[in-house]
């Protein structure tokens, strides 16, 4: 795996940028995805999944309601992230050696089960958290 994002416009030789897709409906989400920009210095495409288009990467509104996604090519075929797997495959192509062990350690047995438990956590409480309204409740969180 590399350690860093292939964030050139790589259309030319048939290979997709990766893309990073939030729910910019949630005032959480996008107070995130703010944070994530002023912090990480390797950031994929990041696209508003209500607003633009997310079909070319497999996706729908849907899907975005409940997670954040990353979606990226390997090998030529596409691999998409889900939820804390997204967010720790982020930190893990980020050119800080801080930011990649936290993301590498993610991925420890163990420790990815719980990442995972902590996101689903945040995620049916982010209407409570920073940035969050109550557009951003998941229905049956609310």
């Amino acid at each position: 795996m590399s350690d860093s994002w292939n964030l050139d416009d790589t259309a030319g030789n048939g290979h997709r940028r990766p893309v990073l897709v939030y729910d910019g409906d949630c005032g959480f989400c996008s107070w995130s995805v703010e944070r994530a920009r002023e912090v990480l210095p390797a950031l994929p495409e990041v696209r508003d999944g209500r607003r633009t288009a997310i079909d070319d990467l497999y996706l729908d509104p849907l899907d975005v309601d409940e997670a954040v996604w990353v979606v990226r090519e390997e090998n030529g075929v596409l691999r998409q992230y889900r939820g804390a797997d997204a967010v720790f495959e982020v930190l893990r192509r980020q050119p800080a050696f801080v930011w990649r062990f936290i993301g590498n350690l993610a991925t420890v047995p163990g420790i990815a089960g719980s990442t995972r438990v902590a996101y689903e956590i945040v995620k049916r409480n982010r209407h409570r958290l920073p940035g969050g309204t109550t557009s951003c409740a998941l229905p049956h969180a609310a």
